[in-house]
């Protein structure tokens, strides 16, 4: 191969003092449209064509791979709600992924939602999906502008039948959750229904929706919060559908903050309690029957650590955390999951994924035996039934999923998507 002789960039001595730093800047120059900045462009391109016009039989046939690979089908991890599975599947050649539900571990996996035939152009796209806590029902999310506007539908898991509910995409609807009798869900949407040019994304709010009733008549939830005209609400629920976090990101000159409240919903008189207030660092939240769990960086601890505290005490004012799974000296607390009385922790090393399980009161009970070079891709489990899945991908092969049984322990793939790396030939 030959050596490519690249164009000079000429340096200037640009110097900024940032907090008593000393930062350079020397190609500065490049920000702003100039005939040397042109100049150097076209060197480049000149460059780079020489490189790769000779080797137009090779893109074209990367062009016909890439599409190749596009085109393969596959399923994602199997969500557990009551006693079905959902899952999305994609055929080969399909252009767009299908929602499917599967009745238990035997039944037959049949389409929900398809959406290869919502459109000519395939511009009407599913965007997400959300069954309730038993299955039965499912809220959907529908863009049919390929842009961010959504529109938020429900269809009877039993029947197929899709109910009357709509929320208008021109609300900037956003599906969070699903309430503990399965009669309807939270989602954020725009405050007013009629508004100005330029404002049609700001004053979102919390909203609970009933099935059955028009959308004019869902009810605000949690006003008392600061959430204002820029702020940004977002909801979830416990894995025994009591408890409720709601996170605000607020809007800051410096750097971003971020509110967090817990609500009980068995005693509503509470109100939202204050959990976090103006943070600058960042969480994720999980539940342990009454105890709220986090992931998070404060004190100190910028490879995070995992803490626990009493919802109880939460609603008290009387915040007392308790160390669960301390900051590592290296790797970096990335995720965590709550699944029974176990906490799965996914520590980031060189880039690839280790994940451990502790008990609830951080002592060592197993390592997940992920392939060398793997990044896990998280998982999902129900309180009604033993079998729980977790997913990881390689450059071996990029999607796994395993099905296990969290009595027993046993594992088995469930799936393996094809294409990858053979590890025999490195």
């Amino acid at each position: 191969m030959r050596k490519l002789k690249y164009p000079r960039a000429r340096r200037s001595r640009i110097v900024d003092k940032f907090h008593g730093v000393s930062v350079a800047d020397p190609y500065r120059w490049m920000e702003k449209d100039s005939q040397e900045r042109v100049d150097w462009l076209n060197r480049q391109e000149k460059l780079t064509n020489s490189f790769l016009r000779p080797l137009a039989d090779c893109r074209s046939k990367l062009y016909e791979r890439f599409i190749e690979a596009g085109k393969v089908g596959g399923i994602s991890m199997p969500r557990l709600y009551g006693k079905r599975r959902f899952f999305y599947k994609r055929d080969s050649g399909q252009e767009m992924w299908v929602y499917m539900v599967q009745d238990g571990s035997d039944g037959e996996p049949r389409i929900l939602l398809d959406p290869n035939g919502w459109s000519e152009n395939h511009t009407t796209a599913l965007s997400g999906a959300t069954p309730s806590f038993n299955g039965k029902l499912v809220a959907y999310e529908v863009s049919e502008a390929g842009n961010d506007k959504n529109s938020i539908r429900v269809i009877n898991a039993d029947t197929g039948e899709i109910l009357p509910d709509v929320i208008p995409a021109d609300l900037y609807p956003d599906l969070f959750c699903w309430n503990d009798d399965n009669t309807g869900f939270w989602y954020r949407r725009r405050l007013h229904e009629k508004v100005v040019a330029g404002e049609e994304k700001r004053n979102p709010r919390i909203f609970f929706h009933k099935v059955g009733t028009n959308h004019s008549e869902d009810r605000i939830w949690f006003t008392s919060l600061p959430i204002g005209k820029d702020g940004w609400p977002w909801v979830t629920i416990s894995d025994l559908h009591r408890y409720l976090v709601v996170s605000v990101a607020l809007p800051s000159s410096e750097k971003g903050r971020q509110d967090l409240f817990v609500f009980d919903t068995k005693n509503p008189q509470v109100g939202p309690a204050p959990v976090l207030r103006n943070f600058t660092g960042e969480f994720s939240v999980d539940f342990h029957n009454d105890w709220l769990v986090l992931r998070i960086n404060f004190d100190g601890a910028d490879r995070f650590k995992v803490v626990k505290c009493k919802i109880s005490d939460i609603t008290k004012w009387n915040i007392k955390w308790t160390e669960i799974i301390p900051e590592h000296p290296s790797d970096i607390i990335s995720s965590i999951d709550v699944v029974g009385d176990e906490l799965f922790v996914e520590y980031t090393r060189d880039v690839t994924s280790v994940v451990k399980v502790y008990d609830m009161d951080g002592r060592f009970v197993r390592d997940i035996d992920l392939p060398k070079g793997s990044i896990w891709s998280g998982l999902d489990w129900d309180p009604e039934v033993d079998e729980m899945f977790y997913s990881y991908g390689s450059v071996y092969s990029p999607n796994v999923i395993v099905q296990a049984s969290r009595a027993t322990k046993e594992e088995k793939i469930f799936y393996c998507a094809p294409g990858g790396l053979d590890p025999a030939k490195f």
